[in-house]
């Protein structure tokens, strides 16, 4: 496969900057990430950018907020009493997070961002929320997805050939 269609996976590493041009994450070509383009597997804007790039391409890609994980939401923050916690009440700490259901049944990631007399403050938001995201990334293979990959819409496992697992 010579470039980068939908439905192929895509073998790509890359350095990820914050707005404070820090570096948040990285994925080398050792371990490269694997995707399946058009699988919603990354952030549209990415699979948009790799379409029709080459392996060896590099990019510079850089995410607005909208286009990452959005822009800040107070909705999403609120106050509970600590007795919500129950047993644990008595253990929380800043920076602990919880699964919570949000208004619509949907599963969030709050995490507590201050515990004061008036009770436990949850943020629901990203941690990135806010941030523009730059990736540096590097295409490393492109092959032909699997029929099998293609239905589940991930990656297979690699199979090991040795004797001893």
């Amino acid at each position: 496969m010579e470039s980068i269609q939908n439905n192929c996976v895509v073998e790509i590493s890359y350095t990820l900057k914050n707005t404070q041009n820090e570096v948040i994450g990285e994925i080398t070509k050792e371990g490269p990430l694997s995707i399946i383009l058009g699988k919603n597997n990354i952030f549209p804007s990415i699979e948009k950018e790799l379409l029709g790039k080459k392996t060896g391409d590099d990019l510079n890609i850089v995410l607005e907020p909208e286009d990452a994980y959005g822009k800040y939401n107070k909705n999403l923050t609120q106050i509970v009493s600590k007795e919500q916690f129950g047993d644990e009440s008595a253990n929380l700490e800043v920076g602990m997070k919880f699964h919570v259901e949000g208004d619509s049944g949907q599963q969030m990631v709050a995490t507590i961002i201050k515990i004061s007399d008036e009770g436990v403050v949850l943020d629901a938001n990203h941690p990135l929320a806010d941030e523009k995201l730059t990736f540096d990334l590097q295409v490393v293979s492109i092959r032909e997805a699997t029929k099998k990959e293609l239905k589940a819409g991930y990656i297979e496992a690699i199979k090991s050939s040795c004797s001893c697992c």
